[in-house]
């Protein structure tokens, strides 16, 4: 994503548009509606308009809660 002038990083950011957090993970934008509108364990969103955004910290969060796998202590 090119930057603009006057435009954050969005890892700088404390809310991200569908677009950027797509971006940031490397996934399509589908995927993260896809997690915005599922029934079970929804990624948490709040819509803005026609965008929405999601806090950075909880999308962190939801790929925490996503792992399958156990990690050592």
């Amino acid at each position: 994503m090119a930057k603009t002038r006057g435009e954050a990083d969005p890892v700088d950011k404390p809310y991200l548009k569908v677009k950027e957090a797509a971006e940031l993970l490397g996934l399509s934008e589908d995927t993260i509606r896809n997690w915005i509108n599922r029934k079970k364990n929804p990624l948490p969103a709040t819509k803005a308009g026609r965008d929405w955004l999601i806090k950075r910290t909880d999308l962190f969060e939801f790929l925490d809660s996503q792992k399958n796998v156990k990690e050592d202590d």
